[in-house]
């Protein structure tokens, strides 16, 4: 329903000051809210492409997104049974 607050754990900031562009402010736990360019990533998508788009939009988009490779893989496994018939 897009309430999702796609936090991560991030224990690789230790000084809460400021250092990125992520937005979200870091807490004493490491908790922070996921980039775009990680959903991105999660989805299969490689560092050069272009998240053209603002991020309210992309965290839609990457959500509805499908991961090409877990498709690429059921369909050889349907593609198998099929063969075996």
């Amino acid at each position: 329903m897009g309430r999702e607050r796609n936090l991560i754990i991030d224990k690789r900031q230790t000084d809460l000051a400021p250092t990125t562009h992520i937005r979200g402010e870091i807490n004493k736990e490491g908790v922070r809210k996921m980039t775009p360019r990680e959903w991105a990533r999660l989805q299969g998508f490689p560092d050069t492409f272009i998240l053209p788009v603002a991020d309210g939009h992309l965290y839609k988009q990457l959500g509805n997104s499908v991961t090409v490779s877990v498709i690429e893989a059921v369909a050889k496994k349907i593609k198998e049974v099929l063969d075996d018939e």
